[in-house]
């Protein structure tokens, strides 16, 4: 029988390892909207100033 501790830490590591597995495919995604929004607030701030 597997001790629930055990079972809880592998549950753990495998929900990580699926979250980064997600978060490796939208990164791009994610950074190209990051780079958009920078470029909005710089935009912005340029006006703005």
């Amino acid at each position: 029988m597997l001790k629930p501790r055990f079972v809880f830490v592998f549950l753990r590591a495998e929900s990580a390892r699926v979250l980064i597995a997600l978060l490796d495919n939208h990164l791009d995604e994610v950074f190209e909207g990051i780079n958009s929004w920078v470029g909005i607030a710089h935009l912005i701030a340029s006006i703005v100033c």
